[in-house]
């Protein structure tokens, strides 16, 4: 459901972007990903998230700023 989601507000450039993904595929994390840059919806929901930088990431409802491993796993799990 929606609410289990892990959605990634990223760019194509962003080293520590590349780095979440592994993480996401390395621990079988299913994930939506918006490319901040060329999704319009994207770019607006980041938007009122706060978006001040990437990667961000909304997981069950909770926003992670930056490539935090520790906060991704245990609220994506």
């Amino acid at each position: 459901s929606y609410g289990d989601s892990v959605v990634l507000y990223a760019t194509s450039w962003c080293g520590y972007c590349k780095k979440t993904r592994e993480l996401l595929e390395k621990n079988n994390i299913e994930y939506i990903e918006y490319d901040i840059e060329h999704s319009a919806v994207g770019k607006n929901e980041y938007d009122k998230l706060n978006g001040r930088g990437v990667p961000l990431m909304l997981i069950a409802g909770e926003v992670v700023r930056g490539y935090d491993p520790k906060s991704i796993l245990r609220l994506a799990k």
